[in-house]
């Protein structure tokens, strides 16, 4: 059943609520209400203006009250995607700079494999003067690449060219 109400004191021995006791329960309620209002009317006014970390600021006390405050955990979400887009905008351009990389380092291996693929079917067939223009093209792209070099001596001997152009390289 419901409480009865009567007039002065608060919550009696049975579980009876005053008038007064509501009334002042319904003062603080919109006290509080009112509070919260002007926590968000603050903290909108500093994100309307751009004053992102103060609208954060603002709203510090409200969502330590309330901390899944719909309202304040969305502006503050706003204020602080705002606040920090240069790490976004720049940690996106890093991953798109990797994934890039990446593309071009599979794309670059990818030639080397074909072209030294080529270079050894032209060894199986003696096409030796053939090998040696695509591995002149080879040490061209990467002149410090050991398998290159490797691939070089191997024409040269099967060739059986012993020459300076064959020491010198």
């Amino acid at each position: 059943s419901a409480p009865t109400l009567a007039y002065g004191g608060s919550f009696t021995r049975n579980g009876e609520v005053s008038t007064r006791t509501l009334e002042l329960m319904r003062a603080n309620t919109q006290k509080f209400a009112s509070w919260i209002q002007g926590i968000l009317s603050t903290a909108e006014a500093h994100y309307h203006v751009g004053e992102y970390a103060e609208c954060q600021e603002a709203l510090a006390p409200l969502l330590r009250s309330i901390p899944y405050h719909r309202a304040a955990l969305s502006l503050k979400r706003r204020a602080t995607l705002r606040l920090n887009w240069p790490l976004y905008a720049l940690g996106a351009l890093l991953v798109a700079g990797l994934a890039g990389g990446a593309v071009w380092g599979t794309i670059r291996l990818r030639q080397y494999r074909t072209l030294t693929e080529r270079v050894e079917k032209l060894v199986e067939i003696q096409a030796y003067p053939q090998a040696i223009q695509l591995l002149q093209t080879l040490r061209r792209r990467d002149p410090r690449n050991l398998g290159v070099l490797r691939l070089f001596a191997k024409v040269y001997v099967l060739w059986g060219r012993n020459d300076a152009q064959a020491r010198e390289i």
